[in-house]
């Protein structure tokens, strides 16, 4: 019986899904939102838009994690067009209480904050991170 046990497939979690709409600030720039999906891991995020992205040559899309305490953290630029980004680092939803895009100058934040406006954001589901760490 041991052995049926331990030979039985473990079912593969879903990823969490993250919905990232338009902010008022973002409205007057780019006309979509955008889903990310983490892995059940933690490991890897896909960034999608919702529609069609296009920006000006100057700018720059940039994905953030806002934390429980409210500090952005660059997770890198976004691409353009209707292609994905994808973001690979180690523990994406650690202390992520949303994740956020903002736009930049080309190159992205010379800061290490978001210098532009915010013109998507979505909530990470806090309930789901607990039940998926018990």
């Amino acid at each position: 019986m041991l052995g049926a046990v331990l030979l039985r497939p473990v079912a593969p979690q879903a990823p969490v899904v993250v919905v990232l709409h338009g902010t008022p600030e973002g409205q007057s720039s780019i006309k979509t939102g955008f889903v990310a999906s983490v892995s059940h891991d933690g490991q890897a995020l896909v960034l999608k838009p919702l529609g069609p992205v296009t920006i000006d040559s100057a700018q720059a899309l940039e994905l953030w994690a806002v934390s429980t305490d409210g500090r952005p953290a660059s997770l890198g630029l976004v691409t353009t067009g209707e292609r994905a980004t994808t973001v690979l680092r180690a523990d994406l939803l650690t202390g992520v209480k949303a994740f956020a895009v903002s736009l930049e100058p080309a190159g992205g934040s010379p800061s290490g904050a978001p210098t532009g406006p915010v013109i998507s954001a979505g909530s990470v589901d806090a309930a789901e991170l607990r039940s998926r760490a018990s």
